[in-house]
């Protein structure tokens, strides 16, 4: 039962999207380890920040799926019930790491500490970093993406909400608005705006986000479509190319224009399959893999404090310079720091996380993934 005394419906719970949820992260886990001798799988981790965007993906996915369905099922849509899932899911850990850092003194790596520390508690750090540069503390730069997540549910009610009355008035809205990010990329990238401007903005770069909800909201046609293999092999294709051929995230040019779009096509593309394919869903939904995308919050939170203690303890394990010559101690530490990571994940998951998800169920009419 919820709070509220109504019924809570069983929600279509699908593991193999926790299962992608872990191949987010670990994408994004091998973009920030050291990187190797071999230039193509240098290359190759270079690209894995593809890893962010298949998070924001799912998340506008997987949200909006469960607001569709409380509509469908209850004939309406509790925003406020829906603001106090969102807090009690992200706001806990992601206090608790910024509150550890400002009152241990890592912050104070650089000059502008505060306009860094107010912008990670207000979660516009994107916007500040975006025209600030990066805090010099990469243990905790990655928590940018919490800004735009956060800024993003804001936009959540107009589009969903859209959506209920016509898909039509969602598909006017999104439209609108990646045109309006179009110009404004364009407009950066011809002002010679640095990096990374366009890639944490969220108003400039939607497109993951936006494909995430429309897939939620055009699902059943989707799932339906008779050449649906063929479409998403070729959106996979078109997409592996602009990722992998037309230029890299950090230098500027023109591709940053059309970038995002790629990597949007290739997440959702990713989803598609995954959602149709019983070949692919079936490890993805496998219970260890599922469980590491439950936690993949915590992994994605702490795998760069487990990346700088273990610089700071075993450095003649994890250190660049060795990575770079030796094969092994890269291995070494590739695997060490993700064992650390993940113990540091499931320690949060069970003892800080767990209990303000039970929490969260009380808010909630349709169930999500099991806690």
């Amino acid at each position: 039962m919820t709070s509220g005394g109504s019924s809570v419906r069983p929600s279509g719970y699908v593991p193999a999207l926790d299962g992608l949820r872990f191949v987010a992260f670990f994408l994004v886990y091998m973009h920030h380890s050291f990187y190797t001798r071999y230039d193509s799988l240098s290359y190759f981790q270079g690209n894995m920040w593809f890893g962010v965007e298949l998070f924001f993906l799912l998340s506008g996915y997987l949200i909006t799926r469960l607001l569709l369905a409380e509509k469908r099922d209850t004939g309406t849509i509790s925003w406020k019930r829906y603001g106090m899932r969102r807090i009690l899911r992200i706001w806990p850990l992601y206090f608790v790491m910024v509150l550890l850092f400002s009152a241990t003194g890592w912050f104070n790596y650089e000059d502008n500490y505060l306009p860094h520390f107010l912008s990670f508690i207000t979660f516009t750090n994107n916007i500040h970093s975006a025209f600030s540069g990066w805090p010099n503390t990469p243990v905790i730069s990655p928590l940018w993406t919490i800004s735009s997540e956060e800024q993003f549910y804001l936009t959540l009610p107009l589009l969903a909400g859209a959506a209920v009355v016509s898909r039509r008035y969602f598909a006017a809205i999104a439209l609108a608005w990646l045109t309006v990010a179009l110009v404004f990329r364009v407009v950066l990238v011809l002002e010679s705006v640095p990096y990374p401007a366009i890639w944490v903005f969220t108003p400039a770069k939607p497109e993951a986000l936006l494909a995430g909800v429309a897939f939620a909201v055009f699902e059943k046609e989707l799932l339906a479509f008779r050449f649906k293999w063929l479409v998403m092999a070729a959106m996979a294709a078109v997409s592996i190319w602009i990722l992998f051929f037309t230029g890299l995230l950090w230098e500027p040019g023109l591709h940053q224009t059309w970038l995002y779009f790629g990597t949007a096509g290739l997440a959702f593309a990713m989803l598609w399959a995954v959602r149709t394919m019983p070949v692919i869903a079936a490890p993805l939904g496998w219970k260890p893999i599922a469980y590491l995308g439950r936690i993949s919050f915590g992994l994605y939170v702490f795998h760069r404090l487990s990346m700088y203690l273990a610089q700071e303890f075993i450095p003649q394990i994890y250190d660049r310079e060795l990575a770079l010559t030796d094969t092994w101690v890269w291995a070494q530490g590739f695997v060490i720091v993700f064992i650390a990571t993940l113990g540091f994940a499931a320690l949060s998951y069970q003892f800080l996380e767990k209990p303000f998800l039970k929490l969260k169920t009380r808010f909630e009419f349709i169930h999500g993934r099991p806690v």
